[in-house]
């Protein structure tokens, strides 16, 4: 089983397909590498893809402390830096936006470009009047404190946040199996973590090529950011998926493909 060690002793594990422009995968909260596989089918034909699960998730090591943003930003560059051995785009989804922005800004030695998908330009809420962050009705339905089974609250969360049409059993139930692969202990910590990031400030520094993903009808990661982003960011390009809420890497899997393609291109 592919894994990589961390200075701390956490072992992450990845996967590695393909050749060529590197990009590394980061999944969202509640996912793990796998909610990537028809990126990578389609992308690993053309692209070096790396995906991996976050440290406490799917099959990585699951410490006892340590789950902050700062840790996975850290396991990311390792990644890049001792895996790859080469600058990375790298992606990240809803949560994992988030630790690919701080990437990008904070390391731009190993990210060649940047790719934000149903993602905000801070973490929850409303700021100055714009509802640009995650909804906060989903971070508290989703939590510790929301009362009931946890497999019961993933589901209800999963048909009312993440898909803009009804999809099938099979994709539901798939969909929820990643979800339990996040301990809710481990969830509680990254959302109390990450729950006052802003990057506002930041996005004019981030010079790197950036690609934004956004569905049109996404309530969990309200689209509204989506102009922050595009603005704060200077040289990004905006991709809006009109069928698709917080997940069009699944909704519309073969424009999404093409999009990031079209971005490793331009890095290329």
């Amino acid at each position: 089983m592919p894994m990589y060690s961390m200075s701390d002793g956490t072992n992450i594990y990845f996967e590695d397909f393909g050749g060529g422009t590197p990009v590394v995968f980061v999944s969202s909260g509640n996912a793990t590498h796998a909610m990537w596989d028809a990126q990578v089918a389609e992308l690993a034909l053309e692209f070096r893809t790396v995906t991996f699960d976050w440290r406490g998730t799917g099959q990585s090591d699951r410490p006892r402390t340590g789950y902050t943003a700062a840790n996975v930003v850290s396991d990311v560059v390792t990644l890049i830096s001792e895996v790859i051995g080469a600058p990375a785009v790298v992606v990240g989804h809803g949560m994992g936006g988030h630790i690919a922005i701080l990437a990008a800004q904070q390391h731009p030695e190993w990210v060649a470009g940047l790719g934000v998908a149903s993602s905000g330009p801070w973490y929850c809420g409303e700021r100055d009047g714009v509802a640009g962050g995650m909804s906060l009705e989903f971070i508290n339905g989703s939590s510790s404190g929301a009362g009931g089974a946890y497999p019961d609250l993933l589901a209800a969360m999963t048909d009312t946040y993440l898909f803009h049409t009804p999809v099938s059993a099979d994709v539901r139930t798939a969909t929820i199996q990643q979800q339990l692969e996040w301990p809710l202990y481990v969830l509680d910590r990254y959302d109390e973590d990450m729950m006052e990031l802003d990057h506002r400030v930041a996005l004019p520094r981030i010079s790197q090529p950036a690609l934004i993903l956004h569905g049109r009808h996404d309530e969990k990661q309200r689209f509204s950011g989506t102009a922050v982003l595009h603005e704060g960011l200077p040289n990004a390009e905006l991709v809006v998926f009109e069928d698709s809420a917080h997940s069009p890497h699944a909704e519309e899997a073969p424009a999404f493909s093409a999009a990031l393609a079209a971005l490793l291109r331009r890095v290329s």
